[in-house]
C-alpha cells in the first residue's frame, strides 16, 4: 500500500511540474553579476527590464504613497527629492538632454537597454529605472520640453530674457559665456516658489529639479534646506538656487549655445568585458623630465564603471604632465586601443589645475587611442577678473576644448552630473562667489572653484573641495563670507575629501573638516610642502588624528599614484610610491 501511495504522489508531482512547463515558467537560479548590483537611489534593487518597481505607481498614475496633489502646479513648483529629476511624462529614462548613452558602444532608449546577439556573457548593460521623484513632472511640461528640446538652439543675447521676478534683485552681473548673475537677498520658500511659477508661466519648461537637505552644523535639531531648478527655452537655460538658511537665492541666465545641457538623470550602460570596478586615483605631479615636484597642483582620475572616465583638473603645465595622464589612462582602460575620457571637469583657470589640459590636448588632440567627449567648466566673465593670467587662461582652454572637438557642459550650484554609475552634486559655482562680493570683481579666483560631491555606485562619498576658500576670504579689500557648510550642513559629509586650496592657509579650518568628517583626506601637495603648511590652523584636523585605519591621509607626492576602490559606502586605498616602476602592479590591481 506505501509503494502505491508513493507511486501515486510522484505521478502528481510530475504532472504539476510539466504543467507548470506548460505555462511557460522555469525554475529560477542565482544570476552572477561582476561586480555589485546597481541599485537605485533609495537604495532598492533594480526593477527588471520594462518593469516598474513595486513601489512605483503605473504609468501617468501618481503612487499609493503620494497625493497627486503634489505634482506641481503654477502656484507651487515641485523643488522637492534628493536627485536631479527628469524623465517624460511616460516614466521613460530617455528624455532631453544631449549627452548620448554609454561611452562604451551600448545605446539607450527611455532607460531600457538590451545587449545585443554579438554581447559575450561577460558584457552586462546596467538599466536603470526611473524613481517616483523623477516621474513628479506634468504631462503638459513634459509635452512643451520635448518640443522645446526638438527645435535647433538659437543664439540670442540673454540680458534682456529673464522674465521680471515678483521679488527684487540686489546685483546683476556677467557671468560667462554671456551669461547673466542675479542675486536675491533675504528670500523665503514661497518667494522661490513664485519665482519658478513665473518663469513656467513665461514660456520656459523645467528641465530638472532637486533639493539638498542636512542637519545644521551647529545645531542637530534644525535642517537646513536648499532648492534647485532648471527651465529652459529655445534661447536660454535659467538655473534657480535657494539656500534657506542665508535666505540667498541665484539666478542664472546662460544662451543654450553656451552649454550641452547635463543629463536629466542616471542612463543605462554597458560594462565592459572583464573585472574593471569604479575606482578614484590621485596622482603625483612632476616635470618628467627635471623631476621637479609641483608643490601643490590637482589631479584625479575616475574609472568608471563602463569602462570610461571622469579626470578632474590635471596639474601645472609641465613638460610631461600629459604623458604620465596618458599613460595612467592606459594602464587602467579597459581597451588601450580606446579610451575614452567621458568627462574633464576644469574646477577654475589657475594653471596648477588646468596646465595639464592644456598639455594633453596639444599632445593627444589628434591621437586615435583617446577620446574626450565633454569638457565641463563654469568660469567666470574676463571682465570680472582682475589677475591677466586668468583671462589667457580662459582662452587656452577654449581653444584646447576646440582641438579636443569636445562638448562644453557649464554646470551650476544645484545640477545634477550623472555619468555611468556616478553622480556629481554641484555644490557651489562662481556665480556664488561673484554675488558674495560687494565690487562683482574676482581678485581672489580661487572662489570661483567648482565644489563638488561625488557619489558611487557603493554609495561612497567624495568631496571635491579644489581651491575653494570655504570660511571667508578677503578679495580687493573686502571680506566675503563663505557658505557650503553653513548651507548645506551634514549633507556635505563623506568618506573622502580632498584638501582646501592644497592645505594653504585661508582655505579652511577646523569647523568646516569636521562637518565632512572624512576619513580619507587627500592632501593635492608634496611631502616638502606640507612640512611648510602642517602648522596651519586649516589642516590640523586631519594632521592631529593618528594615522590608522579609521583616518588616512594621502599625499600626491612626486610620481606616487593612489588608487581608492569602494564597497559598501566605504573607500579603500593602495598606494605605488613610483608609477612607473609599479605600473605593472597597477594593472593588476585595478582589475
Amino acid at each position: 500500500m506505501k509503494k502505491i501511495t508513493s507511486l501515486l504522489l510522484a505521478i502528481l508531482l510530475i504532472t504539476s511540474i510539466l504543467a507548470s512547463c506548460d505555462k511557460g515558467t522555469a525554475p529560477q537560479g542565482d544570476t552572477i553579476i561582476p561586480d555589485q548590483p546597481q541599485q537605485l537611489e533609495s537604495g532598492e534593487p533594480e526593477a527588471p527590464e520594462n518593469e516598474a518597481p513595486e513601489n512605483e505607481a503605473p504609468e501617468n498614475e501618481a503612487p499609493e504613497n503620494e497625493a497627486p496633489e503634489n505634482t506641481p502646479t503654477e502656484d507651487e513648483p515641485a523643488s522637492g527629492g534628493s536627485t536631479s529629476s527628469g524623465g517624460t511624462s511616460s516614466g521613460s529614462t530617455s528624455s532631453g538632454g544631449t549627452s548620448s548613452g554609454s561611452a562604451s558602444g551600448g545605446s539607450t532608449s527611455g532607460g531600457s537597454t538590451s545587449s545585443d546577439s554579438s554581447s559575450t556573457p561577460s558584457e552586462l548593460v546596467v538599466n536603470v529605472t526611473p524613481t517616483n521623484f523623477e516621474r513628479l513632472f506634468s504631462a503638459e511640461n513634459e509635452r512643451l520640453l520635448s518640443t522645446i528640446l526638438s527645435t535647433p538652439v538659437q543664439s540670442a543675447d540673454v540680458s534682456s530674457l529673464l522674465p521680471t521676478m515678483p521679488i527684487s534683485h540686489c546685483i546683476k552681473e556677467p557671468a560667462g559665456n554671456g551669461g547673466y548673475t542675479y542675486v536675491y537677498i533675504n528670500v523665503v520658500k514661497s518667494g522661490y516658489n513664485s519665482c519658478c511659477s513665473k518663469i513656467l508661466s513665461s514660456g520656459y519648461a523645467q528641465y530638472t529639479k532637486n533639493e539638498i537637505s542636512g542637519k545644521a552644523y551647529n545645531d542637530s535639531t534644525k535642517t537646513v534646506n536648499n532648492y534647485f531648478a532648471t527651465f529652459v527655452s529655445a534661447k536660454a537655460q535659467i538655473d534657480i538656487d535657494f539656500h534657506e538658511s542665508t535666505g540667498r537665492m541665484y539666478i542664472n541666465i546662460t544662451p543654450r549655445s553656451a552649454s550641452v545641457l547635463p543629463q536629466r538623470e542616471a542612463k543605462s550602460y554597458v560594462k565592459p568585458k572583464g573585472h574593471f570596478p569604479t575606482i578614484f586615483v590621485q596622482y603625483g605631479l612632476e616635470d618628467i623630465d627635471t623631476g621637479e615636484q609641483q608643490e601643490s597642483s590637482m589631479g584625479y582620475i575616475m574609472r568608471l564603471a563602463d569602462g570610461t572616465f571622469l579626470l578632474i583638473d590635471g596639474g601645472e603645465y609641465y613638460d610631461g604632465v600629459e604623458t604620465r595622464i596618458y599613460d595612467i589612462l592606459k594602464t587602467l582602460a579597459p581597451d588601450p586601443s580606446n579610451i575614452v575620457i567621458t568627462a574633464w571637469i576644469l574646477t577654475h583657470g589657475h594653471y596648477d589645475h588646468v596646465g595639464g589640459f592644456m598639455k594633453f590636448a596639444d599632445k593627444y588632440a589628434n591621437d586615435p587611442t583617446v577620446k574626450v567627449k565633454q569638457v565641463v567648466t563654469n568660469f567666470p566673465d574676463d571682465s570680472n577678473c582682475t589677475q591677466t593670467p586668468l583671462t589667457s587662461a580662459h582662452y587656452y582652454v577654449r581653444n584646447a576644448t576646440a582641438k579636443l572637438k569636445a562638448e562644453t557642459l557649464k554646470p551650476h550650484t544645484g545640477n545634477v552630473l550623472y555619468y555611468a554609475d556616478v553622480k556629481i552634486n554641484i555644490l557651489y559655482s562662481q556665480e556664488n562667489y561673484l554675488a558674495n562680493n560687494s565690487d562683482g570683481i574676482m581678485g581672489n579666483y580661487n572662489g570661483a572653484s567648482l565644489v563638488m560631491q561625488i557619489v558611487t555606485a557603493q554609495k561612497t562619498k567624495i568631496f571635491i573641495a579644489a581651491d575653494h576658500p570655504v570660511d571667508g576670504y578677503y578679495d580687493n579689500y573686502n571680506w566675503c563670507e563663505g557658505a557650503i557648510y553653513k548651507w548645506y550642513g551634514t549633507a556635505i559629509q563623506s568618506y573622502v575629501t580632498t584638501t582646501f586650496h592644497h592645505g594653504y592657509g585661508g582655505g579652511a579650518d577646523n569647523t568646516v573638516y569636521g562637518v565632512i568628517d572624512a576619513r580619507i583626506t587627500l592632501w593635492d601637495c608634496d611631502y616638502a610642502r606640507s612640512l611648510d603648511v602642517a602648522s596651519f590652523e586649516c589642516n590640523q584636523f586631519f594632521l592631529d588624528r593618528p594615522a590608522t585605519s579609521i583616518y588616512q591621509c594621502y599625499m600626491s607626492c612626486g610620481s606616487s599614484v593612489t588608487i581608492l576602490s569602494f564597497n559598501n559606502h566605504m573607500a579603500f586605498a593602495t598606494v605605488f610610491p613610483n608609477f612607473p616602476t609599479y605600473q605593472t602592479a597597477m594593472y593588476n590591481i585595478a582589475r
